[in-house]
């Protein structure tokens, strides 16, 4: 019925090979390797074979699945040998087409169904040379998920365990019997024989196929399949907008509008609050961090007049007591970041003169020095002008790195280095301009920042890579587009040369080994956006919008494994979270969302 002059196109084929053509059996091998389309069996779908570690290359070759009213040989993608090689990772991209079993009867339809849009799969050369491998729904859902490896360059290796773990989520079956469920199960699952062997409803399943059909991004239930298989090891309703959290030993601090609350975290199977002090916070946490027994939250939107730092002490770790509602906040002044290292605080302040008159307002920009050896009575003991909004700071022995923001007429921030030996007297030693500095780490020579890259818009966040050797020549020495406009107050976290990134849907990893080429290696889905990241031992704590706190093991390995979910917390809104001891992490994010830019589609 769907056969179209098959018959002609093989007797014609016959007759070419039967003429003798040495000049073509030169040329190029009859050899091919076979695959299939399915979702039913796909015929007369456009196949598009690239590259995987290179898509730039563009397409190798182009194919059409095979037409045929036997369910078996229809949708068949027959590839040239010429088009792959064994050793190589290969995309498959089917386009178009007709469905001839929608609903997976094992029937042939009365009328096969249109497919107007596209799915992948991801494959080796061996794969392909096997002749089992198919393109299907779940390796199109495991494509969406690893997708932003390839929009990286990443690694074949890199790639290909990435499909590990993905398949490890889909299936529950070990297809081909080899011991493992890994990305060779993925390639040879079918969707009406092995239907009981995956770990999706049939629900979930016929979602992405009607994607298909219809044309729609498959990109937002393919995540929610990954969402909805995670594990959730107990939670929490009660802590409110929690929008900060910090980690000192067993004990999780949560700041909320409406105070501290205290969490014992000590078993990760029984989450327990300790303590709730009642407080009146202005607007959501900033920062938090702890020093000796005291505990600095630095509350409000930004550049407001309603930043302040509130100070608890917390020398009994269960029952925080307030010592000061408004630390520090300068006369007229606006507080923009609050860093604290050691003995010393550190605040970047701003200023607005004549604000009602146009021609002769002003700004003024400030880091003031306050020493807190008596952290309930701060003591100012030096200022420097600089000149923009500071959103990021460091310290590194008598060095001050600070990160500024896009000024208040979008002149460009960057990073400055100010040596602050005598705290007295600081002064700027250099500065480098870029269009904003939104958060940084300093690990020996090298700093780590996220930076814009670009004033204005919604271009994705950078993650730069800075030589600090020299104080007077600090330099870009690697960057890489984080695939998203991450745009919160505390960005990445850096351990055993990756760094660690929260973002609108997970955890992003990068490789910071070689500062030449910080590239991406792995993500983490988590159920919601995760609003901020800490690190301890080899615990990482994931704060996550409507979901709470979710625990990931990243132990026993050297590149990031598929990491366990250990505990779970729900504290809906979180925002962000710091470490200071002990041996877990937590997790931030407040960004909007955005779409990975990947080709193709």
């Amino acid at each position: 019925m769907y056969i179209k002059e098959s018959l002609f196109l093989s007797l014609l084929l016959i007759f070419l090979t039967s003429c003798g053509s040495d000049s073509a059996s030169n040329n190029e091998s009859d050899t091919t390797y076979t695959s299939q389309a399915l979702l039913g069996p796909v015929v007369d779908a456009d196949v598009e074979i690239y590259n995987a570690t290179d898509l730039a290359a563009g397409v190798l070759c182009t194919i059409q699945t095979t037409d045929s009213d036997e369910l078996d040989l229809a949708g068949k993608i027959h590839i040239p040998e010429e088009c792959i090689d064994n050793e190589g990772l290969y995309l498959l991209l089917v386009s178009g087409g007709f469905d001839i079993d929608a609903d997976d009867d094992g029937q042939l339809d009365e009328k096969p169904t249109q497919v107007t849009g596209r799915f992948h799969t991801l494959l080796t050369g061996d794969q392909l040379v096997s002749g089992e491998a198919k393109a299907t729904v779940l390796t199109e859902a495991a494509y969406q998920n690893v997708r932003y490896l390839l929009a990286t360059k990443s690694s074949q290796e890199n790639i290909i365990k990435a499909l590990d773990r993905s398949t490890q989520y889909l299936l529950k079956q070990d297809l081909n019997n080899d011991g493992s469920i890994d990305h060779l199960d993925l390639s040879v699952w079918h969707p009406r024989l092995d239907r009981e062997s995956t770990k999706l409803s049939l629900e979930q399943l016929e979602l992405l196929v009607q994607d298909i059909h219809q044309n729609l991004s498959t990109a937002q239930h393919a995540v929610k399949l990954f969402d909805a298989i995670e594990p959730s090891l107990g939670e929490f309703s009660d802590l409110g907008d929690a929008d900060h959290i910090l980690l000192n030993d067993q004990r999780l601090y949560v700041a909320t509008i409406l105070g501290i609350s205290v969490v014992d975290v000590s078993d990760y199977d029984n989450l327990q609050i300790l303590k709730q002090i009642s407080s009146f916070i202005p607007a959501q946490t900033i920062d938090m961090s702890m020093i000796g027994n005291w505990l600095y939250v630095q509350s409000g939107s930004g550049a407001t007049s309603d930043n302040t730092v509130t100070l608890y002490n917390v020398t009994d770790a269960d029952n925080p007591v307030l010592t000061s509602s408004d630390l520090y906040h300068p006369d007229g002044f606006d507080l923009n970041k609050f860093h604290v290292d050691g003995d010393y605080g550190y605040a970047a302040i701003h200023r607005v003169n004549n604000p009602d008159d146009y021609n002769t307002i002003s700004h003024e920009f400030r880091i003031d020095i306050l020493d807190l050896t008596e952290p309930t009575q701060p003591v100012l003991i030096g200022s420097l002008d600089i000149d923009t909004f500071g959103s990021a700071m460091a310290v590194r022995g008598e060095r001050l790195y600070l990160g500024t923001d896009i000024g208040p007429y979008l002149q460009p921030g960057g990073l400055s280095v100010i040596d602050i030996g005598n705290p007295t007297t600081p002064s700027l030693i250099s500065k480098l301009d870029l269009n904003a500095v939104l958060d940084i780490k300093v690990i020996g020579s090298r700093g780590y920042a996220i930076t814009a890259s670009e004033i204005g818009g919604d271009a994705n966040d950078l993650l730069t890579v800075f030589d600090l050797s020299n104080d007077n020549d600090i330099s870009v020495t690697g960057s890489i587009d984080t695939s998203y406009d991450v745009w919160t107050k505390k960005h990445l976290l850096i351990q055993d040369g990756n760094v660690y990134l929260a973002t609108p849907d997970g955890i992003s990893i990068f490789d910071i080994t070689d500062p030449t080429h910080p590239h991406r290696i792995d993500r983490v889905i988590t159920r919601g956006a995760a609003n901020s990241l800490a690190l301890s031992g080899s615990i990482v704590f994931a704060a996550v919008d409507q979901f709470g706190l979710q625990l990931f093991d990243m132990s026993g390995s050297t590149s990031v494994e598929s990491p366990a979910i250990v505990g779970r917390i729900d504290v809906p809104d979180v925002q962000e979270i710091t470490t200071t001891s002990g041996n877990h992490a937590f997790a931030e994010r407040q960004g909007r969302l955005k779409a990975e830019a990947v080709s193709p589609r």
